[in-house]
C-alpha cells in the first residue's frame, strides 16, 4: 500500500477548494452545500456534463478505470484542501495515489471494506453485529448441505456480487439450495449467497465522525425499495416519531457507532439494516464514505445539520459537527426515469424538488428526488394518498 502523505491540517476558510471523487448526483448535492458555505469545488469525473461537474467550480476528466495517473495527479495537486467521495466504486488504488499529495484520511480503508459484501459482513460478525445467514459463493459450491445454522426449508436465497452491486445490481434470487450451482460456478466473479429473512421493514442510520473522533448518529430512517427487500432502487424514505421501534433504533445506532469507530471513519457512512417479523435487527450493508439516498430528506428536515453538511464538517476542521434531529415528520421519494416529469406537479403539491440535471431519463435511473415536511404524523396519510395515485415508474408503496 502506498504511504499516504500527511500534509498540514487546514481549517475552514472561505474560497478554499473541496475535491469530490465522482460526478453523480451525490457530488452535485455536496457541491451545492459547499458553495453555500463559501467553498469552491473541484470534481473528478467522467464527463463535463456529469451532474456534479455541471455546477462545480472546476472539473477534471478521468478514464472509466481510474488508471489515468496524469488526471489523478493534476486533480490532487490543483490546490484542493480536502477530499470527499460521492461514489462507492472509486478504486482504492486511485484514492491511495491521490493520498500521496493531499490528505484523504481513512477513505481507502472505508472504501476497501464497504466495496466488498464479504468484507463488510465479516467485519459485522467480528464486531458482534448480527447479519443474515451468508457464505462465500465459492465455498457453497462444494458443500453438500446447508450448515445447521441455516434452515434448509426456508428459502429463497440471493446470490450477490461481492462488489459493484449497489442499488440491487448483481443479484440473482433462487428458491432451492441445489440451484446454487446453476447461478454460480467456479471461475465466476466473487460473490456471496445470502438467505432471505421474513422482512418487516428496512431502516438506515447515517453516522458522521470528524478528524478528532467526535461522532454523531442520525435517527433511524424507514425505507422502502423498489423490490421491497433490502435492494433494488430506494423508492421512498419516511420519518416520524416511533417509525422504528425505540429498542431497535437504539440497537441500530449502537451498531453504526461501532462500525464507524472500528473503521476509524473520517467522513460519513450510511449503515442499512433489515428488521425481521420476529423484531430482530440485522446488518445489511454500508454505503461507504459518502452520503446516502435515504438521507436526502435531511436537507429540508434537519435544521442545517443535514448529511451533506455533516460530511463537510467531518473532514474540514472549523466546521461544527452537531446532532441531527427532526421536529416534524417528513417523507422523501425518488424520481426514477420518467418520474422526473412529475417535478412541477410535486412542486405545486408543496414538495421540495431536486432535479439532478441528467439529460436522459432512462428506466431505473435516478433523476431527482422530492421531500415534504409536515406538521404531524396524521398529515402524512393524505400526502401519501395523493402521491400513490400519481403515475410513478415504480408505484409509491409504503407500509404503515
Amino acid at each position: 500500500m502506498t504511504k499516504l502523505f500527511e500534509p498540514p491540517v487546514f481549517s475552514f476558510q472561505r474560497g478554499e477548494y473541496v475535491g469530490i471523487l465522482g460526478g453523480g448526483q451525490l457530488g452535485r448535492l455536496l457541491a451545492e452545500k459547499a458553495h453555500r458555505l463559501g467553498l469552491q469545488t473541484h470534481v473528478l469525473c467522467y464527463k463535463h456534463t456529469d451532474p456534479a461537474a455541471m455546477i462545480a467550480t472546476r472539473s477534471t476528466i478521468i478514464d472509466k478505470d481510474w488508471k489515468d495517473t496524469d488526471a489523478l495527479r493534476s486533480f490532487a495537486t490543483s490546490g484542493v484542501r480536502w477530499i470527499l467521495c460521492e461514489w462507492e466504486n472509486v478504486p482504492v488504488l486511485a484514492v491511495e495515489f491521490i493520498g500521496q499529495f493531499v490528505q484523504v484520511y481513512t477513505l481507502p480503508t472505508v472504501l476497501g471494506v464497504g466495496r466488498s459484501r464479504k468484507a463488510e459482513k465479516t467485519m459485522a460478525k467480528e464486531l458482534g453485529i448480527p447479519t443474515t445467514n451468508w457464505m462465500d459463493a465459492i465455498d457453497s459450491v462444494g458443500q453438500s448441505a446447508l450448515t445447521k445454522e441455516w434452515d434448509q426449508k426456508d428459502g429463497p436465497f440471493i446470490l450477490k456480487s461481492d462488489n459493484g452491486g449497489y442499488d440491487g445490481g448483481g443479484q440473482t434470487e433462487f428458491t432451492n439450495w441445489e440451484k446454487r450451482r446453476d447461478v454460480y460456478r467456479p471461475g465466476n466473479a466473487p460473490a456471496i449467497i445470502e438467505q432471505k429473512v421474513k422482512l418487516a421493514m428496512e431502516c438506515s442510520v447515517i453516522v458522521a465522525r470528524d478528524t478528532n473522533g467526535n461522532m454523531q448518529v442520525s435517527p433511524a430512517l424507514r425505507n422502502e425499495h423498489t423490490n421491497h427487500y433490502g435492494g433494488g432502487i430506494l423508492a421512498s424514505t419516511i420519518w416520524y416519531p416511533g417509525c422504528i421501534d425505540e429498542d431497535l433504533e437504539k440497537e441500530a445506532r449502537q451498531y453504526a457507532r461501532r462500525i464507524a469507530s472500528h473503521l476509524d471513519l473520517v467522513g460519513v457512512i450510511c449503515v442499512e439494516f433489515l428488521i425481521t417479523t420476529a423484531r430482530k435487527i440485522l446488518f445489511s450493508e454500508i454505503a461507504p464514505c459518502r452520503p446516502h439516498n435515504s438521507g436526502h430528506g435531511t436537507l429540508e428536515a434537519a435544521d442545517g445539520q443535514d448529511q451533506f453538511y455533516w460530511y463537510l464538517a467531518s473532514v474540514i476542521p472549523g466546521l461544527q459537527l452537531q446532532s441531527m434531529f427532526f421536529d416534524r415528520p417528513w417523507m422523501m421519494i425518488n424520481l426514477i426515469g420518467q418520474d422526473i416529469e412529475l417535478i412541477s406537479t410535486l412542486h405545486d403539491l408543496g414538495w421540495s424538488v431536486h432535479d439532478y440535471g441528467k439529460s436522459e431519463a432512462r428506466p431505473g435511473r435516478k433523476m431527482g428526488h422530492a421531500t415534504i415536511v409536515v406538521g404531524d404524523e396524521d398529515e402524512l396519510h393524505p400526502v401519501y394518498k395523493v402521491i400513490k395515485e400519481l403515475p410513478f415508474e415504480t408505484p409509491i408503496r409504503f407500509i404503515w
